[in-house]
């Protein structure tokens, strides 16, 4: 739920509802159906939303730039919760930007669908093979463990250091982590 006023009702966010923020806070000011979902996000945790979604909303809502959107999928079980959520909210959700002048709300609305893998392991791979997907993005962060071998020393796991860049186009697909490694993979099979 959004609250704009605290002596009002608060607002479920949903596309329907955009409308009746009436200006408190940012909306998406471009025509979000139609948007091609052409990249496909694996995990969209709040790193993904925060950054690389927002960074998508930005060229989005500039003259000429609405042949791209994303595709959210949720690949794990617990994610969910996450999935539900986005689904709920039609795939819209709040971005707060923080500084010494204080917080700026705004609604994002560049993901355009959101897949749960578990529940439709099928039409996942099938939207990863289709022809008008152009991108397949992970990012993988946090503390699940990603073992990388990028050159042919013996694996190691990145998931103790903080900062570590284990998915890279020299890895050739072994950095993937071993749940997403048959995602990234099989859908070029079908290809």
């Amino acid at each position: 739920m959004t609250s704009i006023n605290s002596k009002r009702k608060p607002i479920a966010l949903n596309a329907e509802n955009l409308r009746l923020l009436g200006g408190a806070v940012r909306i998406p000011g471009y025509e979000r159906i139609g948007l091609p979902q052409n990249i496909l996000h694996i995990g969209v945790g709040g790193f993904h939303r925060a950054h690389q979604a927002a960074y998508l909303d930005d060229l989005l809502r500039r003259p000429g730039f609405t042949s791209w959107g994303l595709c959210g999928i949720a690949l794990l079980p617990q994610d969910k919760r996450i999935y539900e959520t986005m689904q709920r909210q039609d795939c819209l959700y709040t971005l707060v930007e923080r500084d010494n002048e204080g917080d700026r709300p705004r609604i994002l609305g560049s993901i355009g669908n959101i897949l749960f893998a578990p529940d439709d392991p099928q039409g996942v791979i099938e939207k990863m093979a289709a022809p008008e997907t152009r991108r397949r993005l992970l990012h993988q962060s946090g503390k699940r463990g990603v073992r990388c071998n990028p050159s042919g020393y013996s694996p190691r796991s990145c998931a103790s250091r903080s900062s570590c860049l284990c998915v890279r186009l020299s890895c050739r697909g072994s950095c993937a982590p071993e749940g997403a490694r048959i995602w990234t993979v099989y859908p070029y099979v079908l290809r």
